[in-house]
This record gives C-alpha cells, structure tokens and sequence, in this order.
C-alpha cells in the first residue's frame, strides 16, 4: 500500500520542473517521505543489526554534514 501510494504521489512531483537549487537534498522529496518511513521500518523486520545501525548512524551523518555546510 506504502508503494502505490509512494507511486501515486511521485506523478505530480516528477512532472514538475522546478526543483530549486539553494538546498540541501530534493524539496518535494517530503511529499512521499511518511511512505517510505512505513516501508523503511517494515524492512527492518523488529531487528537491528549492526549493518542497519551502521546505514542509520551514516544517513544521519551525511545529514548533518549537509546542514553544517550550506548554513
């Protein structure tokens, strides 16, 4: 359900040309964001292992990275 509506969502946003370019990451990207939250922890099946831990701790990373650099 999180899929098709991540899909359903993704048509308005990629035919929209104007994307920005004074940010950090993709602007529209926080219409579809809430679904892949659901899909994200779904996949992480109620368990953490260190592989997951290690891709959380580095999203978070470059996050932080790109808040430092464009403030």
């Amino acid at each position: 359900m999180a899929l098709a509506s991540i899909a359903l969502v993704s048509i308005p946003i990629l035919t929209y040309g104007a994307t920005g370019f004074a940010q950090f990451g993709y602007r529209f990207s926080l219409d579809v964001l809430p679904f892949m939250i659901l899909l994200t922890a779904s996949g992480m099946k109620y368990s953490l292992s260190p592989f997951k831990i290690f891709l959380v701790a580095l999203c978070c990373a470059v996050n932080l990275w790109g808040v430092l650099l464009l403030r």
